[in-house]
């Protein structure tokens, strides 16, 4: 089973969730996006999505994917991942 980890990328407006190399899909940065896109990514069944920090714009996504159990804040693992050697987590680079 292939596990699929979308990439979102998050703007003062716009948020577009790239998913299974397909095309971008755009929701705007605001409870009504952020929640079309977590019912988008739920429906999926993904339980992990990766967004990068863009400062503060990332904020309100992160309690909504939270929510819906498909993030983990910065530096959390996911259970049993092993680190290679010299990789660092976010808040290790701190």
């Amino acid at each position: 089973m292939t596990e699929t980890n979308p990439g979102i990328d998050v703007g003062k407006a716009n948020l577009a969730l790239s998913l299974n190399a397909g095309p971008t899909r755009n929701y705007n940065n605001d409870p009504e996006g952020i929640a079309a896109l977590t019912l988008k990514l739920a429906a999926q069944s993904i339980t992990l999505a990766v967004h990068e920090p863009t400062g503060g714009y990332e904020r309100p996504l992160g309690q909504g994917l939270r929510r819906r159990r498909t993030t983990r804040p910065p530096g959390e693992r996911q259970p049993g991942a092993r680190l290679r050697p010299g990789l660092r987590t976010a808040r290790q680079n701190r």
